[in-house]
């Protein structure tokens, strides 16, 4: 029997099929279920026979059952809604009081057009939780319907433990430009590193809006029009951003947003299914505390606390037993507590800016003399070296206490020095966009 070129082919080809179908059926069973359950409640039927009526309005209309599926869920289930989307105050659509953004009035998606949209979400949403991988995530954001036109590009980037942006997965973004830009440092003012940095949503409607904030990107793309930068966050972590560009202007309406919003959330799941330890640079909890506890110095872990304004303080998630008997002599507890709580005097003042600056743009840093006044000691002044560095959403500080005769570092504006590659300070700009 001979093997050639063309069988080869053709079994491939068989398998992808094959391959695409189960996907497909995966997909499509989850909502399936769901528009079930919807019949069953409303008419009190069978399971069998809600399928039954589902197929037959199918076949009756020459839709496709899952299409059918999903406009039954989308008839009994309320859209997805945003209240104030929080944005980045110089781009967003709409600046507004204390650097927020509200969405302007629905206009675009009402009354039949509305149900097909939120149709269109549901599908969207089906795909996102079953997809195999990162391609299989941007390929539903990627699909039109009547909740977004076509975009020109999505790409979706998970974030790294210094703060950088690695671009796991694009659609229609050209092959040499996907190479050069497939890591992302966070010093770059884009909105990808911006919407990662500032947890904000970044809304540009028009190509005027893109060219006030970001002019490079036109030189990069003349046919850009509108782009969004959304943060993927799940329980507080940021995991990643997702991008899409358009060829025309967009109508960024509530409704638009809203589902916006709603998928970059599905795409947040998606990505924490696929790599669970995105957000902490790849490190379990069990592994961060077993590199605390290996130092030979005190150390901890802070986890940044976000309010409605952004940054608002840093918990101290884990910390090894030196950190403990440390702070505990100066009548300090790290337990359950934050920087500002437990240390209301340097926290603001040092402390605060050099974790954020840190979490910021993920340079390490440090700083040369952190006192703990007599007051809080009993004693004479507590004097420490701190440093800190970035590990994904976290920020590890550690300190030591501070040599006799040391002369102060040279300080920038946070009281802060700042170090690049062997020690040398570093001489990068501050990353635009900083959180307060």
């Amino acid at each position: 029997m001979t093997h050639g070129p063309e069988p080869l082919a053709a079994l491939v080809a068989q398998l992808r099929a094959e391959r695409d179908g189960l996907r497909t059926a995966m997909r499509s069973r989850a909502i399936i279920e769901q528009a079930k359950g919807v019949l069953m409640a409303r008419e009190r039927i069978t399971a069998d026979e809600a399928f039954a009526r589902l197929r037959h309005v199918s076949q009756r209309t020459n839709v496709r059952l899952v299409e059918v599926a999903a406009r039954t869920v989308a008839r009994a289930a309320p859209p997805p809604t945003v209240g104030r989307l929080r944005a980045a105050a110089a781009r967003s659509s709409s600046p507004a009081e204390n650097g927020t953004a509200t969405a302007p009035p629905d206009r675009a998606v009402a009354g039949a057009d509305r149900l097909a949209a939120h149709t269109r979400h549901l599908l969207t949403v089906t795909r996102v939780d079953a997809a195999a991988g990162y391609d299989d995530l941007v390929d539903a954001l990627a699909e039109p319907g009547p909740e977004w036109p076509d975009p020109g590009a999505v790409v979706l980037a998970l974030a790294e433990p210094d703060g950088a942006l690695r671009v796991v997965a694009a659609r229609g973004v050209p092959a040499e430009l996907a190479s050069q830009w497939a890591r992302i440092p966070p010093q770059l003012d884009t909105p990808l590193t911006d919407a990662a940095r500032g947890r904000t949503a970044i809304l540009l409607p028009d190509r005027e809006r893109v060219r006030q904030a970001y002019p490079r990107l036109l030189e990069l793309n003349e046919r850009l029009a509108a782009c969004v930068a959304l943060p993927l966050t799940r329980h507080g972590t940021l995991l990643g951003v997702v991008g899409l560009t358009w060829r025309t202007a967009v109508d960024l309406d509530h409704a638009r947003v809203s589902y916006l919003m709603a998928g970059a959330d599905a795409v947040a799941r998606g990505v924490a299914r696929l790599a669970p330890g995105t957000g902490t640079g790849g490190a379990s909890p069990d592994w961060i505390r077993a590199m605390l506890d290996a130092s030979v110095v005190p150390a901890a872990a802070l986890r940044p606390r976000r309010s409605g304004t952004g940054l608002a303080d840093f918990e101290f998630a884990w910390c090894n037993d030196l950190a403990s008997r440390c702070a505990d002599r100066h009548g300090v507890r790290l337990a359950d507590t934050t920087l500002l709580t437990a240390l209301p005097d340097t926290g603001p003042r040092e402390l605060f800016p050099l974790c954020r600056d840190v979490l910021a743009d993920g340079e390490p840093r440090s700083l040369a003399e952190v006192r703990l006044p007599a007051a809080r000691t009993g004693g004479p002044d507590g004097r420490y070296e701190v440093r800190a560095a970035r590990l994904g959403d976290l920020v590890l500080m550690s300190w030591r206490e501070a040599p006799e005769g040391r002369p102060d570092a040279v300080r920038g504006a946070a009281g802060t020095d700042r170090f690049g590659a062997g020690g040398r300070p570093s001489g990068r700009r501050p990353a635009p966009g900083r959180p307060s």
